[in-house]
């Protein structure tokens, strides 16, 4: 089954959904491109930004060298990947652009050095080069910064979202009133790809969406809440009015703590106060993992506990994020979200006919079978349905 997101990938940057601001600045930028600058595509994930990249390429002529820096990592596998493409020219095209995207994703010992090749890249390369960046303020981007124009993009309008899905409903041939598509639209907050993915979800099996088996699938009013949650953890002192507020808010308290350990040194300039800061955190965290090893949910009061009070740390004063970094896991899972409910259903078939657990059946045998069905041999006990078989070979 293919995802939305690629099968109505937009054929020209005229097909995106909003964005036409950036997309001036980014004409503009390549038009009277000079050697030693790039471009940095900055905004929350979701909002176009490595989907213009690949429509300028192409509106262009240019040859696309797409890398994903979350995946190379060290200085000299960057510098390895495009010493040569970024020198050399190609032969049916007229010219490049080198896209790096996920790049404040490069985090740990192992991406020492990775941002300082990033910018000699910039200013050594023959051809343009634009970084994807969802957080501009992460420090390790201040090399490539001082080498880059920056291009911002915010959350896409839900009126602009909705015509977007609008257009796939049309060609999907799905009966979907504005109610719906309004809905989508809101509840992404200016996410497309997001949009895009939940519209695809609601629509499987179906021809015709109502509002009544919309609102049945219990979307959640994310992030606006979150981010009220979050910044009351980074700057109220007061440890019953935060522990009040995680309660009462719609919020996991792990999802909590994942933003938290994102964020909270965005939010100062004093080392002492985020090392102090981690530090509970860490505590926080050893109660955590102990809510799933032992059962014990108490468990989840303390780490609550501790969250609430970091603010109370702060000797200096508070700074507040201009964009609200999101946790890689949660990137993670989300752009695996329709993949792993595609093939929840073939696990649970192997689980039941091997007598395991969905968990073993996902981790230890899903691999092997995997691994047969792109051989063309699938077992017929499993009964898998057409739609099962062809998310095996694609996944």
């Amino acid at each position: 089954m293919q995802l939305w997101t690629d099968k109505h990938k937009p054929e020209t940057t005229e097909d995106m959904a909003g964005q036409d601001q950036p997309l001036f600045e980014a004409k503009r930028f390549l038009k009277s491109w000079k050697p030693g600058t790039g471009l940095i595509f900055f905004g929350p994930p979701g909002t176009g930004k490595t989907i213009m990249a690949e429509m300028l390429a192409k509106e262009r002529g240019d040859f696309l060298v797409h890398m994903d820096a979350s995946d190379t990592r060290s200085a000299s596998e960057i510098e390895g990947t495009l010493s040569e493409a970024t020198k050399q020219q190609t032969l049916f095209h007229k010219g490049k652009i080198i896209l790096m995207d996920e790049v404040d994703s490069m985090s740990g010992r192992s991406d020492r050095g990775g941002a300082g090749s990033i910018a000699k890249i910039i200013a050594e390369s023959k051809f343009p080069v634009i970084v994807c960046v969802n957080d501009i303020k992460d420090p390790k981007l201040r090399q490539i910064k001082k080498v880059s124009r920056r291009v911002k993009f915010g959350p896409v309008d839900r009126h602009d979202i909705a015509k977007f899905l609008r257009r796939i409903a049309k060609k999907e041939r799905i009966k979907v009133g504005d109610e719906v598509l309004n809905g989508l639209a809101r509840w992404s907050d200016g996410d497309v790809r997001s949009a895009v993915l939940d519209f695809q979800m609601l629509s499987l099996g179906k021809k015709e969406i109502d509002e009544e088996s919309f609102t049945s699938i219990g979307f959640r009013e994310r992030r606006k809440e979150l981010e009220d949650v979050l910044m009351g953890l980074m700057r109220t002192p007061s440890i019953s009015a935060n522990r009040n507020a995680i309660r009462n808010a719609d919020t996991d308290p792990d999802d909590l703590f994942l933003w938290l350990e994102s964020n909270i040194y965005r939010t100062s300039s004093d080392p002492g106060f985020i090392a102090d800061a981690y530090d509970h955190l860490s505590i926080a965290d050893i109660y955590r993992g102990r809510v799933m090893s032992q059962q014990n949910w108490r468990f989840k009061a303390y780490m609550i506990d501790i969250m609430s009070g970091i603010a109370s740390l702060r000797k200096g004063e508070f700074i507040k994020p201009e964009t609200i970094r999101t946790p890689d896991r949660i990137i993670m899972l989300a752009r695996t979200r329709f993949k792993r409910m595609v093939m929840e259903p073939v696990v649970r078939k192997l689980a039941e006919h091997t007598h395991c657990s969905m968990r073993t059946a996902n981790f230890d045998y899903m691999p092997f079978l995997m691994f047969l069905a792109k051989k063309g041999f699938v077992p017929e006990e499993l009964e898998l349905t057409p739609e099962e078989l062809d998310a095996l070979k694609k996944y």
